[in-house]
């Protein structure tokens, strides 16, 4: 046992040691590229310690795993690979299991790096109507010319008011504070408008410029215990789709009337 549990370890250092010289020889062709660009260094370098690295890495898998483990582990790293690069071509950039993992200040600093458009649509949109630094956030961006459109579920819809007064309450609510935004922020560059909408909310979206913040409302989940997603805007991606369920909606929509605190 002593024996394997040395011979164990010198493996490892091994390992280790190709994994590091080989990390090294690549940190040296990327400096050697940046005063001597066009020495046979640069690319001897780089291929041999890309070389070491993949040695280390694929002899400690099989240590670890074994020869048919190891065919597994690397059929399911190819996998993870193309996910990942099919998420990317979509403009998946994250994703939470369920939205209350997102702290409220990632909102906040989402919404206000936009310069055009800052979207919502959401059933409330409670999160946001009663923060005061979104207030803020909405006034500075107004300033400078930012264009904000706030949809949220009708309170007086059918939808809304099977839901009981309290829910009714809420959006009312967050209907108020939208509407002293839009008051507050009236005769400047950029615009806050509001409107309802009547049928079953599908999902939630939070536009900031070109990225979204999409939740999927799933049943029985609350929309803080629903999927979530970070979307960028990309060709062929699935950005211009969760864009268009917004212009939709919204052209259905209506303005609602003024709601009193």
């Amino acid at each position: 046992m002593d024996n394997e549990h040395l011979a164990g370890k010198k493996d490892k250092l091994l390992y280790a040691f190709f994994g590091v010289s080989g990390a090294g020889m690549v940190l040296a062709s990327f400096w050697i590229r940046t005063i001597y660009p066009d020495s046979v260094w640069v690319d001897l370098l780089l291929n041999v310690g890309a070389t070491l690295i993949s040695t280390a890495l694929l002899a400690f898998l099989y240590q670890r795993f074994g020869s048919e483990n190891l065919i597994h582990q690397i059929a399911e790293m190819r996998r993870s690979l193309v996910i990942a690069q099919r998420s990317l071509e979509l403009g998946l950039r994250d994703m939470w299991r369920e939205r209350r993992h997102i702290p409220r200040d990632m909102w906040n600093t989402f919404t206000e790096s936009a310069q055009s458009e800052v979207w919502l649509l959401a059933a409330a949109g409670e999160g946001f109507a009663h923060d005061p630094t979104f207030h803020r956030i909405v006034a500075d961006g107004t300033a400078r010319g930012c264009h904000y459109r706030f949809l949220v579920l009708d309170p007086t819809s059918t939808l809304a008011v099977g839901a009981g007064q309290s829910v009714q309450g809420r959006i009312q609510s967050a209907i108020y504070q939208f509407q002293l935004m839009q008051e507050q922020n009236a005769g400047k560059r950029g615009q806050v408008e509001i409107r309802v909408y009547t049928e079953v909310p599908q999902v939630s979206i939070v536009r900031s410029d070109n990225e979204l913040l999409v939740t999927l409302y799933m049943r029985p989940l609350v929309g803080d215990s629903c999927f979530t997603l970070h979307v960028e805007n990309v060709s062929d991606g699935v950005f211009e789709q969760y864009v268009q369920h917004f212009e939709e909606t919204w052209k259905s929509a209506h303005e609602p009337t003024v709601v009193t605190d």
